[in-house]
């Protein structure tokens, strides 16, 4: 998928001289909720998270774990106008969301011993 974002971008970059960000997206359900949605599987010129440890909440409080997923985020709001039938909408525009445009090609994951729910399968089945 990354491979296929950054085929793209670069397309439409040389056609357009314009430079982008592009995000390939699939579905996904999450735990505990009912529906789907968007999730980022490949990028290019978007970074996919942004780390807000350390700033301040609206009380002022510094933030210690908060990292948004900002390609998952796009994903999802692309998804409202793309669907997930039949609607035979291959591709959203999102402009004016004030991220900059880069070189970072990928989507950051995280090992599945850190992940809240994988890590609770791994360690439940470690001791069962």
């Amino acid at each position: 998928p990354d491979r296929s974002a950054l085929s793209i971008r670069k397309i439409i970059e040389d056609r357009t001289g314009v430079r982008i960000g592009v995000i390939v997206g699939d579905s996904r359900t999450d735990a505990m909720r009912l529906g789907c949605s968007g999730v980022a599987i490949g990028a290019a010129g978007v970074t996919s998270v942004i780390n807000d440890q350390g700033r301040s909440d609206l009380f002022g409080r510094k933030l210690e774990v908060t990292k948004r997923a900002i390609a998952d985020n796009i994903a999802s709001a692309a998804e409202l106008v793309m669907g997930e039938a039949d609607e035979c909408t291959p591709a959203a525009i999102i402009r004016g969301i004030g991220l900059p445009i880069g070189d970072h090609i990928g989507v950051e994951t995280i090992d599945a011993t850190e992940c809240l729910f994988m890590g609770a399968f791994a360690k439940n089945r470690m001791q069962g």
